[in-house]
């Protein structure tokens, strides 16, 4: 892997019910799913990893757009770990601490 993305998405909907948020970022991470990349969903974001740059920021793009297409508005952070030899993965970074 020579890329890890961190993705943040926040949405507002109109109802500004947790439900309807839920359901928005529900979206992202189903899309995100459907790319076939390796990822992890936590309490406050979902990481991707993967070889290709452009693709990895294709994902975070249509993350946005996903979500924005589905709420009032929607604000994104993310954190990026890009290394041409190789990044520490997501199996290397947490497995020690996995029950």
């Amino acid at each position: 892997m020579k890329i890890s993305v961190a993705i943040q998405i926040l949405p507002t909907t109109k109802e500004a019910t947790s439900e309807s948020i839920v359901a928005v970022v529900d979206k992202v991470i189903e899309y995100i799913q459907s790319e076939n990349v390796n990822y992890i969903v936590s309490p406050f974001e979902t990481v991707i990893e993967l070889d290709d740059f452009n693709k990895a920021f294709e994902i975070l793009q249509n993350c946005v757009k996903l979500a924005g297409e589905n709420s009032e508005q929607v604000v994104c952070y993310s954190k990026i770990f890009y290394s041409e030899r190789g990044i520490l993965t997501i199996e290397e970074k947490t497995s020690k601490y996995q029950g």
